[in-house]
Protein backbone atom coordinates (compact mmCIF):
# COMPACT_ATOMS: atom_id res chain seq x y z
CA UNK A 1 0.00 0.00 0.00
CA UNK A 2 0.98 3.50 -0.16
CA UNK A 3 -0.72 7.07 -0.39
CA UNK A 4 0.85 9.85 -2.00
CA UNK A 5 0.71 13.50 -2.34
CA UNK A 6 1.39 15.04 -5.06
CA UNK A 7 1.55 18.91 -6.47
CA UNK A 8 -0.08 19.76 -9.55
CA UNK A 9 2.48 18.62 -12.28
CA UNK A 10 2.53 15.02 -10.46
CA UNK A 11 5.77 15.45 -8.31
CA UNK A 12 5.65 13.45 -5.25
CA UNK A 13 5.43 15.97 -1.87
CA UNK A 14 5.00 13.45 0.85
CA UNK A 15 4.16 9.97 0.71
CA UNK A 16 4.64 6.72 3.11
CA UNK A 17 4.79 3.13 1.86
CA UNK A 18 4.70 0.21 4.48
CA UNK A 19 6.03 -1.54 1.65
CA UNK A 20 7.57 -4.73 3.81
CA UNK A 21 5.17 -6.22 5.27
CA UNK A 22 4.84 -9.51 5.01
CA UNK A 23 3.67 -12.44 7.30
CA UNK A 24 3.18 -16.61 7.50
CA UNK A 25 0.13 -18.45 8.16
CA UNK A 26 -0.39 -21.96 8.85
CA UNK A 27 -3.92 -21.77 7.44
CA UNK A 28 -5.28 -20.40 10.35
CA UNK A 29 -2.72 -18.38 12.59
CA UNK A 30 0.04 -16.43 11.67
CA UNK A 31 3.25 -17.73 12.34
CA UNK A 32 5.92 -15.00 11.86
CA UNK A 33 5.78 -11.23 10.20
CA UNK A 34 7.88 -8.27 9.04
CA UNK A 35 7.14 -4.79 8.77
CA UNK A 36 8.79 -1.53 7.60
CA UNK A 37 7.91 1.83 5.83
CA UNK A 38 9.39 4.49 3.70
CA UNK A 39 8.87 8.00 4.28
CA UNK A 40 9.23 9.91 1.19
CA UNK A 41 9.20 14.07 0.97
CA UNK A 42 10.18 16.44 -1.86
CA UNK A 43 12.92 19.17 -0.57
CA UNK A 44 12.46 22.42 -2.48
CA UNK A 45 16.57 23.83 -2.04
CA UNK A 46 17.24 26.88 -3.18
CA UNK A 47 13.56 28.30 -4.15
CA UNK A 48 13.09 30.57 -0.99
CA UNK A 49 16.59 31.60 -0.62
CA UNK A 50 19.36 29.85 0.41
CA UNK A 51 19.03 26.83 2.64
CA UNK A 52 16.61 23.66 2.79
CA UNK A 53 13.31 24.27 1.69
CA UNK A 54 10.23 22.46 1.12
CA UNK A 55 8.96 19.07 2.48
CA UNK A 56 10.56 18.06 5.81
CA UNK A 57 9.52 15.43 7.95
CA UNK A 58 8.64 15.95 11.43
CA UNK A 59 8.63 12.20 12.48
CA UNK A 60 7.14 8.80 11.79
CA UNK A 61 7.01 5.12 12.85
CA UNK A 62 5.72 2.18 11.46
CA UNK A 63 5.03 -0.65 13.49
CA UNK A 64 2.96 -4.08 13.54
CA UNK A 65 0.16 -4.68 16.19
CA UNK A 66 -1.20 -8.68 16.64
CA UNK A 67 -4.39 -9.27 17.60
CA UNK A 68 -3.54 -11.49 20.72
CA UNK A 69 0.25 -12.14 19.60
CA UNK A 70 1.70 -14.69 17.35
CA UNK A 71 -0.08 -17.46 16.90
CA UNK A 72 -3.52 -15.47 16.58
CA UNK A 73 -5.62 -15.21 13.67
CA UNK A 74 -4.87 -11.58 12.42
CA UNK A 75 -2.39 -8.77 12.14
CA UNK A 76 -2.63 -5.53 11.44
CA UNK A 77 0.92 -3.01 10.29
CA UNK A 78 1.00 0.53 11.19
CA UNK A 79 2.71 3.44 9.65
CA UNK A 80 2.16 7.24 10.50
CA UNK A 81 4.41 10.07 9.08
CA UNK A 82 3.91 13.93 9.52
CA UNK A 83 5.66 16.40 7.18
CA UNK A 84 6.10 19.88 7.97
CA UNK A 85 6.56 22.46 4.71
CA UNK A 86 9.45 25.03 5.53
CA UNK A 87 9.15 27.23 2.77
CA UNK A 88 9.25 27.09 -0.70
CA UNK A 89 7.27 27.77 -3.93
CA UNK A 90 3.25 27.14 -2.28
CA UNK A 91 4.81 29.39 0.45
CA UNK A 92 7.74 31.89 0.75
CA UNK A 93 8.53 33.34 3.17
CA UNK A 94 7.27 30.53 5.02
CA UNK A 95 4.39 31.10 7.69
CA UNK A 96 3.91 27.61 8.42
CA UNK A 97 0.62 27.18 6.04
CA UNK A 98 1.15 23.59 5.04
CA UNK A 99 1.49 20.55 7.31
CA UNK A 100 0.47 17.14 6.50
CA UNK A 101 -0.49 13.58 8.39
CA UNK A 102 -0.73 10.74 6.84
CA UNK A 103 -1.31 6.67 8.51
CA UNK A 104 -2.02 3.48 6.94
CA UNK A 105 -2.90 0.47 7.83
CA UNK A 106 -2.51 -3.25 5.95
CA UNK A 107 -4.49 -6.08 7.80
CA UNK A 108 -4.03 -9.59 7.13
CA UNK A 109 -5.41 -12.84 8.18
CA UNK A 110 -3.86 -16.33 9.49
CA UNK A 111 -6.23 -17.85 6.70
CA UNK A 112 -4.12 -16.35 4.13
CA UNK A 113 -7.12 -14.27 2.71
CA UNK A 114 -6.72 -11.04 1.16
CA UNK A 115 -5.08 -8.23 3.01
CA UNK A 116 -7.19 -5.49 3.15
CA UNK A 117 -5.91 -1.66 3.41
CA UNK A 118 -6.92 1.88 4.82
CA UNK A 119 -5.59 5.48 5.19
CA UNK A 120 -6.05 8.64 6.81
CA UNK A 121 -4.91 11.72 5.45
CA UNK A 122 -5.02 15.12 7.10
CA UNK A 123 -3.85 18.35 5.73
CA UNK A 124 -3.41 21.58 7.38
CA UNK A 125 -4.29 23.50 3.99
CA UNK A 126 -4.18 23.00 0.33
CA UNK A 127 -2.58 24.50 -2.82
CA UNK A 128 -4.45 24.05 -6.04
CA UNK A 129 -4.02 20.34 -7.96
CA UNK A 130 -2.94 18.80 -5.27
CA UNK A 131 -3.89 15.76 -5.34
CA UNK A 132 -3.64 12.18 -2.97
CA UNK A 133 -3.18 8.59 -4.80
CA UNK A 134 -3.24 5.62 -3.12
CA UNK A 135 -2.69 1.85 -4.10
CA UNK A 136 -2.98 -1.07 -2.37
CA UNK A 137 -2.53 -4.64 -3.21
CA UNK A 138 -1.20 -7.88 -1.75
CA UNK A 139 1.41 -11.16 -2.85
CA UNK A 140 -1.73 -12.61 -4.90
CA UNK A 141 -3.01 -8.96 -6.11
CA UNK A 142 -6.16 -9.42 -4.65
CA UNK A 143 -6.36 -7.25 -1.80
CA UNK A 144 -9.37 -4.73 -0.86
CA UNK A 145 -9.10 -1.30 -0.29
CA UNK A 146 -11.94 -0.33 2.10
CA UNK A 147 -10.65 2.84 2.35
CA UNK A 148 -10.34 5.69 5.41
CA UNK A 149 -10.72 3.94 8.60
Amino acid sequence: MYVRIQDVLGQNMTSIDPHNFSYTFDGSNVTSATQSATVGHNEENGTCGAGTWGWQVQWSLSYLEYIGAIGQSALSSHAHAEFNYIGGRFDCPWTGLYYNIIDTKVDGSGSGGPATCAYRFWARNYAFGWQKQTLCWDDVGDATFPGTY
